[in-house]
């Protein structure tokens, strides 16, 4: 573990993401290498504030801001939401896959950082944050990955990543029953689950449905 947490931290692009070898640094390939730190540092090992830095500073990159108009009642709410693409250069206004892998990378960065960080990026990290949470209420669903045709498995396990994060519900959205009910109901009769592949697709429905990363993870009654 050691070894590999030394080349991840090597690997880091200088604006803070990573990629794969040789290509150009995209937000699931930062997701995994900010969790393999986060998994390398609970036993012991160190992983220098700056990378927890200069992640966040990455993952703000590939951020896109626009106003979404929604309806409560007869009034109608006017506000700047955030969504993030696969890569900064992308033109689409974000997928929920990618943008509930930044909000729940930000938290785990913020978490290793212990709030050492300068006060003019914080304030910048609090509004993308709630921009983002606001992106993911406004456009939440566990169907599918909303802005994308794929990788719908994927969607659901950062659905569950932010929601661990930040509570049982993402606005008005409770997202573990609506995903539970979803995926107890798409499961296969031998038992796996699929879209993209039988295994990847299995291991998330498994991860969210036993809300993993959660200090005791919950697999039955109401949260």
């Amino acid at each position: 573990m050691e070894v590999i947490a030394s080349d991840l931290i090597s690997w880091q692009e200088k604006n803070g993401s990573w990629a794969y070898p040789g290509g150009h640094g995209d937000l699931s390939c930062t997701q995994f290498a900010i969790l393999g730190l986060n998994a390398a540092t609970k036993v012991g090992i160190q992983v220098p504030a700056q990378v927890w830095r200069d992640a966040i500073a990455g993952i703000l990159l590939f951020g896109a801001q626009f106003d979404a108009t929604s309806h409560l009642g007869t009034d109608t709410i006017k506000r700047t939401i955030t969504g993030f693409k696969y890569r900064p250069n992308y033109t689409s206004g974000g997928t929920l896959s990618m943008t509930t892998a930044a909000i729940a990378s930000i938290a785990v960065c913020l978490k290793q950082l212990g709030g050492k960080y300068p006060q003019k990026t914080r304030k910048e990290i609090k509004r993308t944050v709630a921009e983002g949470m606001a992106w993911i209420n406004h456009n939440f669903t566990v169907a599918r990955n909303y802005g994308f045709s794929s990788h719908h498995f994927y969607t659901l396990y950062g659905i569950e990543r932010v929601g661990v994060a930040y509570g049982s519900h993402l606005g008005e959205h409770d997202w573990y029953n609506n995903g539970a009910t979803f995926l107890i109901d798409a499961q296969n009769q031998d038992g796996h689950w699929d879209n993209d592949s039988h295994l990847t697709d299995t291991a998330f429905a498994l991860i969210f449905l036993k809300r993993a990363p959660a200090a005791a993870a919950v697999t039955g009654g109401k949260q």
